[in-house]
């Protein structure tokens, strides 16, 4: 049994460093979407080409019948979102941090 084009798509997606929520807001589309397109059989080429682009994957390999090497060009992410990513981890960062802190806390409180 062959793979729906949504799975490729889903598999690759999650293999990057990009979450759902960051490519849908690039692209100008809703999670929902997204999570459509994996279920997808044949998912259209623009969209295979712009996801590509979006997680720096060239999907030719995965779609030789559909796009071409040629098809992507991998273009830095616009600031906006590289200094979200980064606001996100330094939040998780500080979260993981408090969290040692109270575990730390509790223990000494249990000894």
């Amino acid at each position: 049994m062959s793979k729906r084009d949504g799975q490729i798509l889903e598999a690759q997606i999650r293999r990057s460093s990009y979450s759902i929520s960051e490519i849908a807001g690039l692209m100008g589309v809703d999670r929902r979407t997204i999570y459509n397109l994996f279920s997808t059989k044949d998912v259209k080429t623009e969209y295979i080409i712009q996801i590509g682009n979006l997680i720096k994957y060239d999907f030719s390999y995965d779609f030789p019948n559909k796009v071409k090497h040629t098809d992507f060009n991998f273009k830095p992410l616009p600031a906006s979102s590289e200094e979200n990513r980064n606001n996100w981890k330094d939040r998780y960062i500080e979260l993981l941090e408090k969290y040692t802190k109270l575990l730390n806390r509790m223990i000494d409180e249990d000894k």
